[in-house]
């Protein structure tokens, strides 16, 4: 009778222990959860992406499609490819990089190149105020002073946003494997940029090309 008893106890506290450990580990393993970004209001097509339009939220990835936005610097900046209402789980199909002019996505990045997406602020004293798709800029690094990156020396804008109080702007630009990797390390610096060519196709695609020049001299 002592034996059956102890046996009955012992059972329920294995029973416990499946409950309350087992099945929820194993349910964790079969079932993860993942971040995601997700629209917080209507997106219609061509209108781009602000921070505020999106928020990440943890969802299980079974339902998941296997081209859901798991980094929101993958869309902060970019262009709606749809309209998309607000809640929707975001696509990297749905995400343009780059603008759309007649219906149709904008030629702007070159084959092998990509958005990057950086914040910077327009140098003191500059003539231009606002930065726009398809300026060329040169960006600086700053720490008590101004720092030459000559990697970021001409490269082009794709998207600019509106300034906040202090001046400063998400944009993103066009770059190759290296640039993109390199603001990807400096997402939380702040850049201080000068517009050097705008409205000059001619002189933006020599400039470009000495870019270019300098990342197969350099290894």
């Amino acid at each position: 009778m002592r034996s059956r008893l102890l046996c009955a106890v012992g059972c329920f506290f294995l029973a416990v222990l499946l409950l309350f450990f087992a099945v929820p580990l194993t349910a964790k393993q079969m079932y993860p959860k993942i971040e995601v970004v997700r629209t917080t209001k209507s997106i219609e097509q061509g209108a781009i992406f602000d921070a505020d339009d999106l928020e990440v939220v943890r969802m299980g990835a079974y339902p998941l499609s296997d081209t859901a936005v798991t980094d929101i610097y993958d869309v902060i900046g970019r262009y709606a490819a749809v309209d998309i209402v607000s809640g929707d789980i975001l696509l990297t199909e749905k995400v343009s990089q780059v603008p759309f002019q007649d219906g149709e996505a904008m030629s702007l990045l070159p084959e092998g190149y990509e958005t990057a997406v950086a914040m910077v602020q327009i140098m003191e004293g500059s003539e231009v105020t606002a930065l726009q798709t398809g300026d060329i800029i040169k960006m600086n690094g700053y720490d008590d002073g101004l720092i030459d990156i000559p990697a970021l020396n001409f490269v082009r804008v794709i998207t600019a946003m509106e300034p906040d109080a202090e001046g400063v702007i998400w944009i993103t630009v066009s770059a190759n494997q290296r640039q993109s990797t390199f603001l990807e390390k400096h997402r939380k610096d702040v850049f201080h940029v000068s517009v050097m060519v705008r409205e000059n196709e001619e002189l933006a695609e020599k400039l470009l090309q000495q870019q270019s020049a300098y990342f197969e001299e350099e290894p």
